[in-house]
């Protein structure tokens, strides 16, 4: 017998019953995957391998769940702990920072005045500057900070000699929000 045949015998009632039973085959899983919570999931059983790169948001984390115990070392960034940090020569130029941070020497303001943007809002931040050499061996003298005026990415460094006369310095700035 063949297809043609049996296809032609089957009754309307046998056919609905396959079209039935051929949906909730189908749809079974997408209802089943409705179902699952966390509560049907054993602990500890779900690991790194099984969760795809760049899916897992902190909006998928209850607040406080995450410890430091939970974390690889080294695994965090400057900015995913909110510190930032510039290198800038005597000159404003920045030679290590933390990702995105330009700077310059504010040229119009006599010597030891610099601007270092950090790309991000840094108003609620604290700032600490220090003399230090850019590169190698040791400067000597004094930095203060304070956000730049009219910025709220910007910090603004001025420099002294050790006795506080406004002179170009390289520095070190940090910046932890």
């Amino acid at each position: 017998m063949g297809i043609r045949h049996a296809v032609s015998r089957l009754s309307a009632p046998s056919v609905a019953a396959g079209l039935v039973l051929g949906l909730a085959c189908a749809g079974g899983g997408a209802i089943a995957a409705g179902q699952i919570t966390g509560a049907g999931i054993k602990d500890k059983s779900i690991t790194q391998k099984d969760i795809a790169s760049d899916t897992l948001k902190s909006r998928n984390l209850k607040d406080n769940s995450v410890k430091g115990k939970d974390l690889k070392d080294g695994s965090l960034t400057n900015q995913d702990v909110d510190v930032y940090y510039a290198v800038l020569t005597d000159e404003g130029v920045v030679t290590r920072q933390s990702g995105g941070v330009t700077g310059s020497r504010l040229t119009g303001e006599g010597p030891g005045r610099y601007a270092v943007d950090f790309n991000i809002d840094v108003t609620a931040c604290a700032y600490v500057a220090g003399v230090g050499s850019a590169t190698f061996g040791a400067a000597e003298g004094q930095a203060g900070t304070g956000l730049l005026i009219g910025t709220a990415d910007t910090v603004r460094v001025n420099t002294t000699t050790s006795d506080g006369t406004t002179a170009n310095k390289p520095f070190h700035l940090t910046v932890v929000c």
